[in-house]
C-alpha cells in the first residue's frame, strides 16, 4: 500500500479498515486493536508491518513488545491496549466489512468495486489508472 500511496499521492483516498479473521486467528482481535492503539500515536502502518511480519507471534507480550521496537509510549499504548479502548471501532469496523459481504481477508475496493485477495501492485495500478482515467 506504501508503493500505491507514493504512485498517486493525492490522487486516490485509502481507507484501511479492521477485519480480524476471529475462526482462524485467536488473537486477530486483539492485534487489530493494537494496531489501532499504534494508530494513535502515528505508527498504524509501521506496526501493521510488524504484525504481518509476525503473524505466529500475534499475544499480548508479543504486541507491546511490537510497540517498543517502534519505540512508541508504553504506558500510553499499554492502557489503550489493556482498557480496551479500541474494541469498539475494531468491531464497527467488522461489522460494516459483514454488512458489505466481506469473509476474508485481503479485500479491497477501488472506487466501490471488490477485489477479494492479494493484489500485485501492477493489478492494482491497472485498476486505478483505469478508474482514473474515467474522470
Amino acid at each position: 500500500m506504501k508503493q500505491v500511496e507514493s504512485a498517486y499521492g493525492n490522487q486516490i483516498k485509502f481507507v484501511y479498515k479492521q477485519f480480524p479473521l476471529r475462526s482462524i486467528h485467536p488473537f486477530a482481535e486483539k492485534a487489530a486493536e493494537a494496531s489501532e492503539c499504534a494508530a494513535d500515536q502515528g505508527k498504524f502502518f509501521e506496526y501493521h508491518d510488524a504484525l504481518f511480519t509476525n503473524q505466529g507471534a500475534l499475544d499480548i507480550t508479543s504486541l507491546k513488545g511490537y510497540a517498543a521496537l517502534l519505540g512508541l509510549n508504553q504506558t500510553s499504548f499499554s492502557d489503550c491496549l489493556d482498557g480496551g479502548l479500541k474494541v469498539a471501532a475494531v468491531e464497527k469496523d467488522f461489522q460494516d466489512g459483514l454488512a458489505l459481504g466481506i469473509d476474508g481477508t485481503p479485500t479491497f475496493f477501488i472506487n466501490g468495486q471488490r477485489h477479494v485477495g492479494y493484489m500485485s501492485f501492477d493489478a492494482m495500478k491497472g485498476i486505478i489508472d483505469g478508474e482514473l482515467a474515467k474522470k
